[in-house]
């Protein structure tokens, strides 16, 4: 009944300093503020958002009736409103932008803009190897590419062989992830990716040149 404590020295625990992501520049924070500036400016988009919102919560927006969803949702809606929806222009809101404010905007905000065209778009991710403190390495499971992402955040909350739906972009010369992500359990991969690539397949064949 007696009760013992092994006089062994316990072996050191190594712990993982916590760095903090750096903070978005100016011209980042600025060039952010205006795109939702020009998506929502009077009623230009009205019947669009209406459209999209419908789309995307599968909800249909009407006078009197409050529409249900997440505050944790809203984030990947506006991602996709501004990167994917297409407005009844037959473009997106983010071409729209180039056009008509790009000519406006400083050489660093041109560049950011850019790299943004390339960079956000949901991408099907699997985390190969998490750095904490530093970031990610991950593959796009449908173009088979493997590169970096030097995303504090998920280096902290991301595990090697989960997988989702995330967006990468390129600001500055970084790759971190946008607000929005659809994680999903590793004993979905193959169906996920069966399904996606069958999507793919039918989308290429239709728009060879996308």
């Amino acid at each position: 009944g007696k009760r013992y404590t092994s006089t062994s020295p316990r072996p050191p625990v190594e712990t993982v300093r916590r760095i903090r992501p750096p903070e978005p520049g100016q011209a980042e924070k600025a060039l952010r503020k205006r795109i939702p500036d020009f998506a929502y400016k009077n009623d230009r988009f009205r019947a669009d958002f209406e459209k999209a919102v419908e789309l995307y919560f599968e909800q249909k927006p009407s006078p009197g009736v409050p529409l249900y969803f997440d505050d944790a949702e809203l984030p990947g809606f506006q991602e996709w409103y501004f990167f994917d929806f297409v407005t009844h222009t037959g473009k997106r809101i983010i071409d729209l932008f180039v056009e008509e404010m790009g000519p406006g905007l400083n050489g660093a905000q041109r560049a950011m803009l850019d790299d943004w065209l390339v960079w956000n778009r949901a991408r099907l991710i699997e985390f190969q190897e998490v750095k904490p403190g530093i970031g990610v390495v991950v593959q796009d499971l449908l173009s088979e590419e493997i590169f970096e992402v030097n995303d504090i955040s998920a280096s902290y909350n991301a595990a090697r062989w989960m997988f989702g739906l995330l967006r990468p972009i390129r600001s500055a010369g970084r790759v971190s992830f946008t607000g929005s992500a659809l994680m999903l359990p590793p004993t979905e991969k193959a169906g996920v990716l069966e399904t996606a690539q069958a999507l793919w397949a039918t989308y290429h064949a239709e728009h060879p040149q996308a």
